[in-house]
């Protein structure tokens, strides 16, 4: 009575319509018989899309919200670039905990000991988002600064420096969430988690690499993706974001190559049509921000602007 999605947000629009037919005609034969669908997607607002995307394969007069529960996850598991000459055999670390929205569920919690049931959920996928994400692409970003010759996680993490401008990064985004969402983590929970996540990415064994954790600057550098979705939130509460600002201009140079020593060519494209533009300019590319956006005064888009340009 569950169903679990995990094949990437650009393929999602040709897969979910498909199974909404199939969820129809499971509707058919099993009125009483609600499903689940665990959206194990990295995308935020997953119910929303997955509601949208749905509707596009079900009859109009279909009882969405009441047959189909929309259950958003927060997926912490690390996987590195596979290699091999065997499809099937795929290497990742051993954490397996599932963190799933407790109010998305129709149907009955699954009992597993991996499944951690929680609510509010968009605490805990911001969390992922403004701890785990940035913290790993703040080590691949500094790390690359201090070392353009390194190839592993593990390997600028024993750089003391690059350790200490990482922790401080996930410490002040840790202070963000904490004041974004009053009550959910303790700072205990916080500082513990940022100490389990740099033991995670210390992990010589996973070979996780520069660039597959930082490659896609397009995408990681964005306005409201996991650096500058921080600075944004810290900006709002009048909370220090300097090191996690650091971490942003160091991604503005980052091209670490893959083990071929080949840079990702859409990265190497971007910053190529960046060269010798001011510096407010390159950070404005960069973090892609709609026009509505950037006029809303919910965002103070052209204080982090001026604020990450005056460091370049």
């Amino acid at each position: 009575d569950c169903i679990s999605f995990s094949v990437g947000k650009n393929i999602l629009p040709r897969v979910v319509p498909v199974v909404a037919g199939l969820i129809a005609r499971r509707y058919r034969l099993y009125p009483d018989r609600p499903v689940d669908i665990l959206i194990s997607e990295n995308v935020q607002d997953g119910a929303a899309l997955f509601r949208q995307l749905l509707a596009q394969g079900l009859p109009p007069d279909f009882p969405l919200n009441f047959y189909i529960g929309l259950v958003e996850t927060s997926l912490g598991k690390m996987v590195p670039i596979q290699s091999g000459s065997d499809p099937l055999t795929m290497y990742a670390e051993p954490y397996n905990t599932l963190i799933v929205d407790r109010l998305g569920f129709i149907g009955r919690i699954p009992e597993f000991p991996e499944i951690e049931a929680v609510s509010p959920i968009d605490a805990w996928v911001a969390k992922k988002l403004y701890i785990h994400n940035l913290g790993h692409a703040a080590t691949a970003y500094l790390g690359y600064k201090h070392n353009p010759r390194a190839t592993y996680i593990w390997q600028v993490l024993e750089m003391p420096a690059v350790a200490s401008e990482v922790r401080l990064a996930m410490i002040q985004a840790g202070a963000v969430l904490r004041v974004e969402f009053p009550g959910v983590f303790s700072v205990i929970e916080i500082q513990d988690h940022i100490d389990e996540l740099l033991h995670r990415f210390s992990n010589r064994a996973l070979g996780d690499t520069l660039h597959r954790v930082g490659r896609d600057l397009a995408r990681k550098l964005c306005w409201d993706d996991r650096l500058a979705g921080a600075l944004l939130l810290a900006r709002k509460h009048c909370l220090p974001g300097t090191a996690i600002a650091e971490a942003y201009r160091a991604g503005m140079g980052f091209l670490a190559p893959d083990m071929n020593d080949t840079p990702y060519e859409p990265d190497v494209k971007l910053l190529e049509s960046l060269s010798g533009l001011p510096p407010k300019d390159r950070v404005q590319i960069l973090l892609a921000c709609p026009e509505a956006v950037a006029r809303s005064s919910a965002y103070d888009i052209q204080g982090l602007i001026d604020a990450l340009a005056e460091g370049l």
